[in-house]
């Protein structure tokens, strides 16, 4: 047996997902290939359900895919379903989103 922590969690979730959901394989390069595109902003901003989990529309191997990502981990959460809509999509972010960092939203004008 291996010792997991919750990163490596969230990524055996992620890749099962996308297998169930999308028929493809996660590998390690096509995690972060995924991942590269969300922290070069290459992906669309679907919402944000708190300053560790955010939702984007990622596009990979010619397939459109909603993924959420643990933007304190780094790591992609999980694959959702291709009809399915999040709940927090449209959600004004209470964070910045930059070059995949969570920064607090200033309200000082």
């Amino acid at each position: 047996m291996f010792d997991t922590n919750k990163k490596t969690a969230q990524q055996l979730h992620a890749r099962k997902r996308m297998w169930e959901r999308h028929r493809i394989w996660l590998s390690k390069k096509a995690r972060r290939e995924v991942i590269g595109k969300i922290r070069n902003r290459q992906a669309k901003f679907l919402g944000q359900q708190s300053n560790r989990v955010w939702g984007f529309e990622v596009e990979h191997e010619g397939i459109k895919m909603k993924v959420l990502y643990d933007m304190l981990r780094g790591s992609l959460i999980t694959v959702l379903p291709a009809n399915a809509v999040w709940e927090y999509e449209n959600e004004p972010a209470i964070a910045n989103y930059d070059n995949g960092r969570c920064e607090p939203v200033s309200f000082n004008g």
